[in-house]
């Protein structure tokens, strides 16, 4: 029989081994067990939960760990296989959420990441392993990235001169980049083999591949981080885990600095995108109108890229939830409907709400165009108000990212 109505349970990962506290729906710690982090310690491990929750039903039980990479992996899917809530969180927020801690220790950290677990069970990201092809493809490009940093490094060596202008010593350099340059090659190859025979990765590829700009690394990356898109429901969201979102930070009087981007964030995603950024920005009309659009603005080269980024992402989250193909021409075929549509609408009176009309400036929102108001005063002293046809583009989506 089920003594209590929940169990939580914190795991405190390692390479050898992971600690467990178990909790009640009351906090109070019921036991405390140390296991082998192998096959046969998750057979143990689940031997011990059954026997200290009284047979509790899965849907009963939630397990939480920080996420540690690899070592955290094997649980998380033997416990997801049986159908048992498992959650990863970031070892940061847990330590955050927790308050003052002094002294460290592993069955500590067990207890205290079981705490957080109960705290925050309506908010917990539970896990949700990635497919096998995916986890190949994730190998592949971590592994094509180690290549490029190697060849890096040598060629910064050859061209510091720290090899001592030694003819032999850079021969064998020499030889070293090219293998390493023709496997990198093999890599970006056998990546593109494997999303184009993936049913489920394949049209996502396709479909990000024809923005000017992303390539099969940048889709292959942004496929990886986001479970094949299923990880984030929002491009804002997206824009935040790659870290191109702007944030300010406000209080009272004395505190009130610009929108910056946080440093928390996935460096590896915003590299390539800077990357893609800098192409879009040559070659795709599109971005490149929204760029210049920024530098006439006086925007720092910075703040230009940083918002092309963005800009890319929340397209790329557009495209992915319609499942269509990039269209350079989309937004002039969204003012050209504007446009139209507001032609056919009855004039508004001049004390209307605001809703198609911005009183600070003029502009009427529905219409997509700038339209100056002139007011002036009648013998009468009414106040008589009329649009100037001065038809002049609102500024785009930009003006919502600083």
């Amino acid at each position: 029989m089920q003594k209590y109505k929940n169990y939580f349970v914190g795991i405190d990962f390692s390479k050898e081994k992971f600690d467990a506290a178990l909790t009640d729906d009351a906090g109070n710690v019921l036991s405390q067990d140390v296991f082998a982090n192998s096959k046969n310690g998750y057979g143990l491990f689940l031997k011990w939960l059954r026997n200290q929750t009284y047979k509790a039903r899965p849907e009963h039980l939630t397990v939480c760990g920080e996420h540690t990479g690899t070592f955290s992996l094997g649980l998380c899917d033997h416990l997801h296989s049986k159908g048992i809530r498992v959650a990863l969180e970031s070892a940061l927020q847990i330590k955050r959420s927790s308050g003052l801690v002094r002294g460290k220790s592993d069955p500590a950290d067990a207890r205290m990441i079981a705490a957080y677990a109960r705290r925050h069970a309506e908010e917990l990201h539970l896990y949700s392993p990635k497919s096998g092809e995916l986890r190949e493809i994730e190998a592949l490009l971590k592994f094509r990235d180690g290549l490029v940093k190697r060849s890096v490094q040598l060629r910064n060596q050859l061209s510091s001169g720290t090899l001592g202008n030694m003819p032999s010593l850079e021969r064998s350099v020499n030889k070293d980049l090219e293998g390493l340059e023709k496997r990198a090659k093999e890599c970006v190859a056998e990546i593109e083999r494997r999303l184009k025979a993936s049913d489920e990765m394949s049209a996502n590829h396709t479909i990000l591949t024809s923005i000017p700009g992303i390539g099969t690394l940048t889709s292959c990356t942004l496929i990886v981080e986001t479970n094949n898109f299923t990880r984030f429901d929002s491009a804002r969201k997206l824009m935040c885990h790659a870290g191109v979102a702007p944030f300010n930070s406000q209080s009272g009087s004395s505190i009130d600095t610009p929108h910056h981007v946080s440093g928390f964030a996935d460096h590896s995603l915003k590299g390539k995108l800077s990357e893609a950024a800098q192409v879009a920005i040559r070659y795709n009309p599109a971005i490149k109108r929204y760029a210049e659009r920024l530098s006439r603005k006086g925007k720092h080269r910075g703040v230009i890229l940083n918002n092309v980024k963005a800009k890319l992402l929340t397209i790329a989250m557009k495209m992915i939830q319609d499942q269509e193909m990039f269209n350079p021409d989309y937004e002039e075929e969204k003012r050209m409907q504007a446009r139209k549509s507001s032609g056919d609408a009855k004039p508004q009176p001049a004390t209307a709400s605001p809703q198609g009309l911005d009183e600070t400036t003029g502009a009427s929102q529905a219409a997509g165009a700038y339209c100056p108001v002139e007011s002036r005063r009648t013998s009468q002293g009414c106040t008589q108000r009329r649009t100037l046809a001065i038809p002049y583009p609102i500024p785009g989506p930009e003006a919502c990212i600083p």
